[in-house]
């Protein structure tokens, strides 16, 4: 209990360490996929990963080695009478992977599939032979030594030898023993899981202890500099410097709360470290040192680390493996820039940025600092010019600060600011109600120009082309770009016509000078004007797109943001980065991206800013992979040449060693030798390509692929088709099957005969069965009309009855309304009304049961609570009961069944009704509802008369259908309980009954429940 409060402690100081440190600097940003049992990782208990120089990723469990191909996981096969328990892996120097069993070291030997385990060392044998090994290292001497939980090994040209460890090193630990490490000068050393240093001497051959006493328990252990060390321990993470000979020079912890079980680098002076208990953190050691929580981490142990060769993260935990892939796009996890960005402006020091409130400059560490307090939540825009800082609001004013201080106060219109353009400390200009104004930030006075365009509230987006012209964008197809110069001061209409641009609804958001070119996005997309001439830029799908902000690196690739996302476009190539890449949402202000002086893009968005090094250069995804289903499993197919006949459909599926496969995009197109252009065909979701419908010939498939954020599409896998003609159109086809039909006539010719013979033989004993079929059938005709004539005489006797005294007592009142005094006509009135609703209810049911008879009822089956019907009809027929003084109870948890509502309520109430009528003063009706496997059950229970088996083996028959009277002489036909069954058959129900003579009747109606 003490241990775990213990470790509790730890994990909260470290969760408080970890929240200040975010609030300073800032962390890498990933997207992470799961594979555990979801997705056939059959054993979640991963302890070692590796991804070999091909890229194909293996799992080492207690359950056996697993290999992911095709994004599905294969146990590869293990010895006869050898464990299955897998702990470790190593990668030796001429890339051959290592994999750690119980009882044996194996070599993975294949390709992308069709792995096997060759092995290498065999353990467990006798004391000169490792006893359950846990880890394998090569050095610069081609030495590979081994460690089990107690002893090292070394081995050399097929030579095993064994060095006799103290005892005191013996490993608690089923996956650590020792870590080994080499120095500079080849100095080998090592580290006990016990905390004993060692270092080799190639002399005695043998280790020579380094320490005088142990210090802590060491689980990890990382060589990152010359010499110098970060160890894993129980009491922290720990940087350790030797000398080359193997002495230490300095030794720290780090961070006395960080139990690290594996280390990683991922970028300079950047590290992961996974931990046994407090999930993954990420460490810097510049501009200091710092740790970060890898966000989102699904797992609080992780056992094991590797990196494949695209960069991305493996990481295996007691619960899966989790892939961990940077994304493009990074953001700050700070308060004070998760709101929604409203603008961005840099200048040659810094890039600022206003969210609604106030004015922020972000330095050099991407860490902040307030610029200009401004305690308000209706600012939209702001311009900075070197001690100047311009903000504009939505009430049409702009506020002129110098060194922080209010000098001016502009009030140009009553809508809101949508753009500030500053380029001296003499003027700016702004937009304001698409009206352009110039401010002299001198005598503070402003001017409008909107007259110059022709008094028409155009103005968009203005920009500086140099220190003293503008570009200003408009609305329209007619009015959407001007020219102003300072010379003359005047403003120039320099809009050209377009095809595209006429019958359409067209405003420009953003504009973008480049040298003579000006880029302009609007709401039918990119257009690019150029000395006199427009045209618009293909995008591909987001040709037509509206554009909302764009930038330009200086490399002249362009950076656009519209509602879909990021547009990258460098060249002819398109990349689009969304909120899966680490943007913090697809909704920006115009105008709202930048490109600063050293290659960041800075992008404001609804949920905060984020940011992205554009130096990057996209990296080519790897080259795809086919494959064909042959007997059942995915042969990976190489570039020979693949046959198959004319009109046969063939499929074949594509991946990648690039994961996850979700974020990889395939394109593919089929060349014939008359035709060379490409027209590249997206996959479908299942990444499958199929053939069919191809004319013989010889054809090429294409196949390419581009994984989702900074990447091009990789090199085309090319693989060459043959379609042969169809086997039955070549000659000795032709020539059999020319045989083969005149065999078939004679066959026909001679065997016709006796088919016929047969076959009047068989219609005389078909005529024959038919006639017995119809005659019995007749006979069943005969009986069920005697049935239905009994019922109808039945019902007619029923009918007569209430209409007899509903006539009587009418005409009593009718000639003796002067001599009966009120009660006796009030009671006379009863008896009608009563006589005609019991007359109405039995129409009703008549009705009802006749449309069942001829198919116009059909169920409406929805979902609803059955405790809610039930208590419902509880409530009524107590009030009812009361009259006869039965009680009627029952209690009825939630009970969710598909059927029609409306005829479950009309079987409930007949039941309960006649529950009441056969029932006797003071007797209890009990009302309950029970769940079944797929079906619920409603049960009626009383105490009352019951039935005999007689009566109960004609209950649901037409021609048995009788009148009978309750307890207290009520009067009824039994039709309302054929009705009920016919109702729940409807709705995939049964009825059933059990009764006995005066001893009560229990009714169950089974109907489905709502899975």
């Amino acid at each position: 209990m003490n241990r775990f409060i213990h470790t509790l402690s730890i994990v909260l100081l470290l969760m408080i360490l970890l929240s200040t440190n975010t609030l300073f600097a800032q962390r890498t940003v990933f997207s992470m996929t799961e594979y555990n049992k979801e997705n056939m990782l059959s054993e979640e208990l991963v302890k070692d990963i590796v991804v070999d120089q091909k890229g194909v990723p293996y799992f080492a469990t207690d359950n056996g080695l697993y290999t992911l191909v095709h994004n599905e996981f294969h146990l590869i096969p293990v010895p006869e009478g050898k464990s299955s328990f897998f702990k470790a892996f190593s990668t030796l120097r001429d890339g051959t992977v290592l994999v750690i069993a119980d009882d044996a070291i194996y070599k993975i030997v294949g390709g992308v599939e069709h792995n096997k385990l060759e092995l290498f060392i065999d353990c467990n044998n006798d004391a000169n032979s490792p006893e359950y090994p846990k880890s394998v290292y090569e050095d610069s001497k081609n030495r590979i030594w081994i460690a089990d939980h107690t002893d090292i090994f070394s081995y050399q040209n097929g030579q095993l030898t064994k060095y006799k460890m103290d005892e005191k090193n013996k490993s608690t630990s089923y996956l650590r023993s020792y870590q080994f490490m080499e120095l500079d000068h080849g100095q080998m050393m090592l580290v006990s899981q016990k905390g004993w240093f060692y270092k080799f001497d190639e002399t005695s051959q043998s280790f020579l202890q380094v320490n005088d006493k142990s210090e802590f328990i060491v689980h990890s252990l990382f060589l990152y500099k010359s010499n110098e060390f970060l160890i894993g321990t129980s009491k922290g993470l720990m940087n350790y410097k030797y000398s080359s000979e193997g002495r230490i020079v300095n030794k720290k912890v780090l961070d006395p709360y960080i139990i690290a079980s594996c280390i990683i680098p991922f970028k300079t002076d950047r590290f992961l470290v996974g931990t046994w208990f407090q999930g993954m953190v990420e460490i810097h050691f510049k501009p200091e040192f710092g740790i970060y929580p890898v966000g989102g981490f699904p797992s609080f142990t992780v056992n094991s680390m590797a990196r494949d060769r695209f960069g991305c993260v493996w990481s295996a935990t007691n619960s899966g493996v989790i892939h961990l892939e940077k994304e493009f796009f990074s953001t700050q996890l700070l308060d004070l820039t998760s709101d929604f960005i409203k603008d961005l402006e840099k200048d040659d020091k810094f890039t600022y940025y206003l969210n609604g409130k106030d004015i922020y400059k972000i330095k050099s560490d991407y860490s902040v600092d307030p610029h200009l307090i401004l305690n308000e939540i209706n600012s939209t825009q702001f311009a900075v010019w070197e001690n100047l800082v311009l903000v504009g609001n939505d009430k049409g004013e702009v506020n002129c600060y110098k060194n922080q201080k209010l000098i001016h106060h502009f009030k140009l219109s009553d809508l809101e600011v949508t753009d500030i353009e500053i380029n001296s400390k003499n003027e700016a200009w702004v937009i304001s109600n698409f009206e352009l104004f110039k401010l002299d930030l001198i005598d503070g006075r402003h001017t409008s120009y909107l007259q110059q365009f022709g008094g028409e509230r155009v103005a968009r987006d203005v920009e500086y082309v140099n220190e003293t012209d503008l570009i200003i964008s408009g609305a329209n197809n007619g009015t959407y770009l001007y020219t102003y110069h300072f010379l003359g001061d005047c403003i120039r209409n320099i809009s050209v016509e377009a095809d595209f641009l006429k019958e359409k609804e067209f405003w420009t958001r953003d504009i973008e000078v480049d040298g003579d070119s000006i880029f302009i996005g609007s709401s039918i997309g990119l257009i690019k004007y150029y000395e006199g001439e427009v045209e618009r830029i293909d995008l591909g799908q987001f040709t037509e797109k509206e554009i909302v902000s764009l930038s330009k690196n200086s490399a002249g690739d362009l950076w656009i943001s519209g509602s879909k996302g990021i547009l990258h476009k460098s060249g002819t190539d398109l990349t689009l980065f969304t909120t899966e890449d680490g943007l913090p949402s697809k909704t920006s202000y115009v105008g709202n991206m930048l490109v600063d002086s050293n290659g960041i893009l800075w992008v404001g968005t609804s949920n905060g800013l984020t940011y992205a090094d554009v130096n990057q250069k996209p990296r080519r995804s790897p080259n795809p992979l086919i494959y064909g289903v042959f007997e059942g499993q995915h042969t990976l197919l190489s570039n020979k040449t693949f046959e198959l006949n004319k009109k046969n459909t063939i499929v074949f599926d594509v991946s990648s060693l690039f994961y996850p496969q979700s974020k990889n995009l395939f394109e593919y197109c089929i060349i014939t030798g008359s035709k060379k252009e490409k027209e590249w065909q997206a996959l479908s979701s299942k990444n499958q390509i199929l053939i069919s419908d191809l004319k013989v010939g010889d054809y090429q498939l294409h196949l390419r692929t581009k994984h989702a954020g900074n990447y091009y599409w990789s090199e085309e896998t090319i693989m060459p088709i043959r379609v042969n003609e169809t086997w039955y159109l070549r000659w000795y086809s032709l020539t059999i099957l020319t045989l083969f039909i005149l065999a078939l006539i004679y066959f026909t010719y001679i065997t016709s005969k006796n088919r016929a013979r047969r076959r009047m033989l068989f219609l005389k004993r078909m005529i024959n069965e038919k006639t017995k079929d119809l005659k019995k059938l007749n006979e069943e005709l005969e009986a069920a009309n005697m049935a239905k004539d009994k019922f109808i005489s039945i019902i007619a006797h029923d009918l007569r009855s209430p209409f007899n005294a509903i006539r009587g007592f009418s005409q009593m009142l009718v000639d003796h309304d002067e001599v009966l005094d009120s009660d006796e006509k009030s009671e006379l009135i009863e008896m009608i009304y009563k006589s005609s609703d019991d007359t109405f209810k039995l129409l009703e049911n008549l009705l009802d049961w006749a449309n069942v008879q001829k198919g116009n009822m059909k169920a409406n089956i929805e979902s609803f609570n059955l405790r809610i019907l039930m208590q419902n009809n509880l409530e009524i027929h107590q009030k009812l009961a009361a009259i006869k003084k039965v009680k009627v109870e029952g209690e009825f948890p939630d009970l969710f069944v598909m059927a029609d509502k409306h005829m479950i309520e009309t079987v409930v109430r007949n039941l309960i009704s006649n529950a009441i009528k056969y029932s006797y003063p003071e007797d209890l009706i009990k009302l309950d509802i029970e769940e079944l496997e797929n079906m619920a059950v409603i049960k009626i229970m009383d105490h009352g008369v019951g039935m005999s088996s007689e009566k109960l083996n004609e209950l649901f028959r037409i021609d048995s259908v009788s009148s009978t009277t309750g307890t207290s002489e009520e009067t009824g036909t039994g039709f309302g309980l054929m009705l009920s069954k016919e109702f729940v058959e409807l709705n995939n129900g049964k009825i059933e009954v059990d009764s006995e003579k005066d001893k009560g009747t229990i009714f169950s109606v089974f109907i489905p429940l709502d899975k």
